[in-house]
């Protein structure tokens, strides 16, 4: 995943944690940065976090996408109304193939399905008996 940058751009409102305009932090890869002295809102970031992935990839996107029109990214907090900008700083290693729909990752190959039944690896060894509660003998 690409490097990102989440900065508060303004606060239309009282943000109560508090954050202030140019607090910044950044998503890199799967890390979170914060630089020394800093915080970030979990509410804020959890709101985010889906964006992240998408957002790395965002010029291979369709054309028209969404996400490619995304510019800034407001906290869910109704009173705090904070607008963070989300910038790619450091762009992942570029990949040819197009990206469509939501898809993100590498397509996964089909799952292999089983003759020997549902929920059976071919060739796995037949389940052990489970024993029974001590202080109960099995009628025979």
């Amino acid at each position: 995943m690409a490097r990102i940058k989440v900065t508060v751009e303004r606060i239309n409102g009282a943000c109560n944690l508090p954050h202030l305009v140019g607090d910044h932090f950044f998503v890199d890869g799967s890390r979170l940065v914060i630089p020394e002295g800093g915080h970030v809102c979990i509410w804020a970031l959890q709101s985010m976090m889906p964006i992240f992935p998408i957002l790395s990839v965002k010029d291979r996107l369709e054309a028209g996408h969404w996400v490619s029109k995304v510019k800034t990214f407001s906290c869910p907090d109704p009173h705090g109304l904070v607008q963070f900008r989300l910038e790619v700083v450091k762009p992942r290693e570029p990949d040819p193939r197009p990206i469509t729909g939501l898809s993100v990752g590498r397509p996964r190959p089909p799952k292999a399905r089983s003759a020997s039944g549902p929920g059976k690896k071919p060739g796995s060894p037949a389940p052990r008996p489970v024993p029974s509660p001590p202080g109960r003998r099995k009628k025979r």
